[in-house]
């Protein structure tokens, strides 16, 4: 018997999520709640796959299976799905497309491409004498502090590695000599060069990076974030980069953003004064090629739900990931 999978969301490759889950599965696009309700009228869907789930009703109550195009699941509420028995399943099939973003990010904060791409750009000149002393930095020997350790976290040590960086990394639990638990964040941070924030958001990591945790990073330190915006105080690093107390940032994820899927924060008119911040405007996700992986993630994982086997990157709703 064919069973149903509705998709809400737009950009995924729908003929890539049916050729790996078969002719088991018919794929549906929907948009909007009138095309939803109609559907679920003449169809009864076991999986629904979109950022956000269905809203409380008839639809809500067919569907067994929630199945996320990304790898953050702090935007749902888990009661609803522990009501009704449904199974939230995410994605990390996006991880290279973060990884490769951050650490972009990261060599412009060493390298300053954007700035005098934009020094020139505005000048309509090439830089001035007085620019031979902001003098670039090498990645090699230098000391990486990578905050998260799942799949985007480990590539990031993978590049770091590469380019002769060394690695410090702070997780949940620390298993190896130069990993530290995220409480210990402090007593190491004055070894850092730079540090990249690739965290799940849950209740223990939200607003883990306060001024306090900025603060004891060295002032020469760069700051990258692909994690989420609510992991560090926003406001207190914009005012310690004015200050020059940090020496650069770079920020893919914003509290005001431009899909409105988070409260608070200010618009880019409140920060483009300041000159050591890289404005990157939730850009690491937006990739071809990530979508592409997205897709045939999702279809080898509905193939596995229509043979009744284990299916990967269940989310534990007790635990929040």
């Amino acid at each position: 018997m064919t069973k149903t999978a509705f998709v809400n969301a737009s950009w995924l490759p729908l003929d890539l999520i049916q050729q790996e889950a078969g002719n088991d599965w018919e794929i549906l696009e929907i948009t909007g709640k009138e095309k939803t309700d109609s559907l679920s009228e003449i169809r009864s869907p076991e999986v629904f796959i979109g950022f956000q789930p269905p809203s409380e009703g008839q639809l809500l109550d067919l569907v067994k299976w929630f199945l996320l195009p990304s790898a953050g699941v702090d935007h749902l509420d888990f009661e609803q799905f522990k009501q009704k028995g449904i199974k939230v399943v995410n994605c990390h099939a996006n991880a290279t497309a973060i990884a490769e973003h951050g650490f972009a990010l990261l060599m412009d904060c060493f390298k300053q491409v954007s700035k005098f791409d934009r020094i020139v750009r505005n000048t309509k000149a090439w830089p001035q004498r007085r620019y031979f002393h902001d003098r670039n930095l090498n990645l090699q020997g230098k000391t990486l502090g990578i905050a998260g350790f799942g799949a985007i976290g480990q590539k990031l040590a993978t590049f770091a590695s590469a380019f002769g960086m060394e690695c410090i990394i702070f997780r949940k639990h620390a298993t190896e000599s130069n990993h530290f638990t995220l409480d210990k964040f402090t007593t190491v941070a004055n070894n850092l060069d730079a540090l990249i924030i690739a965290l799940p958001l849950t209740q223990e990591t939200k607003g883990l990076f306060s001024k306090e945790k900025l603060e004891a990073l060295p002032q020469h330190a760069a700051v990258v974030n692909i994690g989420r915006p609510q992991l560090l105080d926003e406001m207190a690093l914009m005012d310690m980069l004015r200050k020059q107390q940090l020496r650069i940032a770079a920020l893919d994820v914003w509290l005001n953003n431009p899909f409105g899927i988070t409260k608070g924060g200010v618009p880019p008119e409140a920060f483009v004064d300041i000159q050591n911040l890289i404005i990157s405007p939730y850009r690491a996700w937006i990739n071809q090629d990530s979508f592409n992986a997205i897709a045939l993630d999702i279809g080898r994982k509905l193939s596995l739900i229509s043979s009744n086997k284990e299916v990967p990157d269940v989310v534990d709703l007790s635990k929040g990931y």
